[in-house]
């Protein structure tokens, strides 16, 4: 065995956070955006197609050899003279093939195939059917697994950055949502721009939440309040804050930054509370913002974890009091 392959295998081993295994993968949380359902893949194959410890994250998008994971994570890095990585182009084919098959393509629902969503659908995990039929979703099937997914747009004005493919059910270990496009969602991806920019418009707001995923945004939206999910809490940049602000100052609105009270760890940090610290601080330099501590929030309810689509109408209604004139 490689004096690399101990040395990844041990630190693995290692490894305290949620894990699944598959055939030739260790199935870890992202790193890179923050999640709690294991979706980066650490190809553990000696001698196969891949460098030993070659990741991907079906969820962003990031991908690499092991020392860039390692460097994240803060684990052990192996030298170059035992562990030569090899990054011809057919190794990244290959692994933009597995994303592709878990995307779906070939089988029918290749984004952004598939059916208009209309509201006569239903809701979806409890955002209503005539929200999603608003912004523009659609919804398909991939007979493999049996299941069917909504096919969420991300725009940003006019432009159409990228898609969101979202399980219409929730599944127990298994990816909820995969982006096509993971470097336009790092840069400029936000969500509903398009919907919280009228909501804006037409309506007397003091405050926008920033909060983690596109449910979050669009639960809360459901009830009145304007809500961008940044798309992941590792997903926040100068460019992306530049939108942000240059939106909500036109409206005189303050971002109130409203992160996941998570209960899991990764590599120790809870993503949510990281983000909302890092955020907070980033906009706070230059720019009025307040934020909603989820964490305190759970804390007082006796609840281990908390994000935004899971409030109760109390907490709603003082939200509401909140963002409103």
């Amino acid at each position: 065995m490689l004096e690399a392959v101990k040395i990844i295998n041990d630190n693995l081993n290692r490894y305290t956070g949620r894990k699944k295994v598959s055939e030739t993968n260790l199935y870890i949380c992202c790193p890179f955006h923050g999640e709690r359902t294991p979706s980066l893949g650490i190809y553990l194959v000696e001698g196969g197609k891949y460098p030993y410890g070659t990741f991907h994250c079906f969820g962003c998008g990031a991908s690499g050899g092991w020392n860039k994971l390692a460097k994240e994570l803060n684990m052990t890095q192996v030298s170059d003279g035992d562990y030569k990585q090899r990054t011809t182009s057919s190794n990244m084919k290959e692994l933009q093939k597995q994303e592709q098959r878990l995307l779906g393509r070939g089988s029918g629902v290749e984004l952004p195939f598939g059916i208009e969503y209309k509201k006569s659908m239903g809701d979806w995990r409890n955002i209503s059917g005539s929200l999603m039929e608003e912004i523009g979703c659609k919804v398909s099937f991939d007979p493999r697994e049996k299941a069917s997914y909504v096919v969420i747009p991300i725009y940003v004005g006019r432009n159409l950055v990228t898609y969101i493919k979202a399980r219409w059910k929730k599944k127990k270990g298994a990816i909820s949502y995969i982006v096509a496009d993971a470097s336009s969602v790092r840069d400029v991806g936000l969500f509903p721009y398009n919907k919280v920019r009228d909501m804006l418009k037409t309506s007397d707001y003091k405050g926008v939440l920033l909060v983690e995923g596109p449910r979050d945004a669009l639960f809360l939206i459901d009830h009145g309040i304007p809500a961008l999910a940044i798309l992941g809490t590792n997903m926040w940049g100068t460019q992306k804050q530049r939108r942000v602000l240059r939106l909500l100052n036109k409206y005189e609105c303050v971002p109130i930054v409203c992160m996941d009270a998570d209960k899991v760890k990764a590599n120790g940090v809870k993503p949510g509370q990281k983000a909302q610290r890092e955020i907070y601080k980033a906009i706070k330099k230059d720019n009025p913002v307040k934020k909603i501590n989820l964490e305190k929030i759970a804390k007082k309810a006796g609840l281990e974890e908390l994000d935004p689509a899971s409030l109760d109408d109390e907490t709603l209604k003082l939200i509401r009091g909140f963002v409103l004139r």
